[in-house]
């Protein structure tokens, strides 16, 4: 099989691709879809689909990505295998809905990165979550609420979503809904419109990436 390469995936004239997200992150998930990483595993529509979702986590774009996948359509423990060998991937199967298994995959740096935010812990420490936690202790409390409690909103921070729009659907803030993209937004869409594309452009550079494995087999 061939090696997907780097210039196949950015036009010359896209500078959005550079400056958004790194090269080194794009190489890694080319090497995650083309180097011998899935010669085991059906890619189909399911895991295709998952792969798409996970793409901004991925890329190191957003913090985490919450799942309901059918595990018996997909090569669930290979793919989990293969999955967490990218370095600071990790996943955590939360909880069974029906035939579903909810399941949060994180990357640790990013989603470290955007918790000891001061701003974040301040939003964390006013909903009762102990101040200067660890990242597996703020974990384990968010993954207790989803699994025994009403489900807990401010999963929005841990998803990468704009902390406007979690205060603002939690109603903590005074700001007008908007429009929902992604997430449902709250006072001034610009940021959320950024990160909203950011996250596009990652899941549209991971299609590109497994489409141009599907021609080089």
């Amino acid at each position: 099989m061939k090696t997907i390469l780097l210039e196949s995936l950015i036009p010359e004239n896209d500078n959005r691709v550079q400056k958004i997200i790194n090269q080194s992150d794009i190489i890694a998930i080319l090497e995650f879809v083309s180097q011998n990483r899935f010669n085991e595993l059906t890619l189909g529509e399911n895991l295709r689909y998952i792969l798409e979702c996970l793409a901004p986590m991925l890329l190191s774009q957003k913090p985490a990505e919450l799942l309901n996948i059918e595990l018996h359509k997909v090569s669930w423990g290979e793919f989990r295998m293969r999955l967490t060998q990218i370095p600071d991937i990790e996943v955590f199967e939360v909880r069974k809905i029906k035939q579903y298994q909810q399941i949060l995959f994180y990357n640790k740096k990013v989603l470290a990165r955007r918790l000891i935010n001061p701003i974040s812990q301040e939003f964390l420490q006013q909903i009762n979550y102990p101040p200067s936690s660890s990242l597996e202790d703020y974990l384990e409390q968010l993954i207790e609420k989803i699994r025994f409690r009403n489900f807990p909103h401010e999963v929005g921070l841990f998803l990468g979503y704009p902390l406007k729009d979690v205060l603002g659907f939690m109603g903590l803030a005074p700001l007008p809904f908007v429009k929902t993209q992604g997430w449902r937004v709250y006072g001034d869409e610009r940021l959320s419109d950024e990160w909203f594309e950011k996250y596009q452009l990652a899941r549209r550079l991971m299609n590109k990436a497994i489409f141009e494995r599907w021609l080089s087999i």
